[in-house]
């Protein structure tokens, strides 16, 4: 899993002047008139100790409070955190709950987190299935800067005796350095980077309580 935001090699997400949007906001509160499209991917995440989950795991859809399954780029000052606002003119590739579950499958198979992962868009019988609930996915400005905020919750279930193994929130806040697309699409790259190789040891540790 290669990130490209805007120069190789980095985790991210590829974005447009993203810069021009933050300035913009910062100065006045109105983004740009120029519209981009940008997609979520992740760099590559290190395989961990410990066995893998016996069977075939399902990443299965993700669900989300609708601003944050709706493709504009969410942000909130933190000023006023009650208000939470879209960016007509900066879009996601796709809804982030498809993104999540597509980012999300690819990662969990590279990193071997089961004997088998498959996408939830394949109708076969599976041992477990992976979904979750995504919280946040949003810029914050504010005293502190501004930060990529992503919190999901997921959901490992058996599907055999279907019962819920686990829920886990897991959230993360990765600053923005400064007003550039790249820094940016890295902070976004980082966070869910991070999601992934949690996720994979979540999964780890579950396989060593099966044994």
């Amino acid at each position: 899993m290669k990130a490209h935001p805007s120069s190789a090699g980095r985790p991210g997400l590829r974005a447009g002047l993203l810069s021009l949007a933050l300035a913009t906001l910062a100065a006045c509160g109105s983004p740009p008139q120029e519209t981009r499209t940008f997609t979520l991917e992740l760099a590559d995440v290190p395989l961990q100790r410990g066995p893998a989950l016996p069977g075939t795991l399902q990443v299965q859809n993700f669900s989300s409070a609708a601003v944050y399954g709706d493709r504009r780029l969410a942000w909130r000052d933190m000023g006023e955190p009650q208000q939470i606002h879209l960016y007509n003119q900066y879009l996601w590739s796709s809804a982030p709950p498809q993104l999540f579950q597509q980012e999300l499958f690819r990662c969990l198979a590279g990193t071997q987190a089961a004997d088998s992962v498959i996408p939830g868009s394949v109708p076969v019988a599976i041992d477990y299935a992976l979904t979750g609930d995504i919280e946040r996915l949003e810029l914050q400005l504010g005293a502190r800067g501004t930060a990529a905020v992503l919190r999901v919750t997921l959901y490992l279930t058996d599907r055999r005796s279907r019962e819920l193994l686990w829920s886990e929130q897991l959230g993360y806040r990765e600053p923005i350095p400064s007003n550039t697309p790249e820094d940016t699409a890295t902070a976004f790259g980082e966070a869910m980077t991070k999601l992934c190789y949690d996720t994979a040891g979540l999964l780890r540790e579950t396989a060593a309580g099966l044994q």
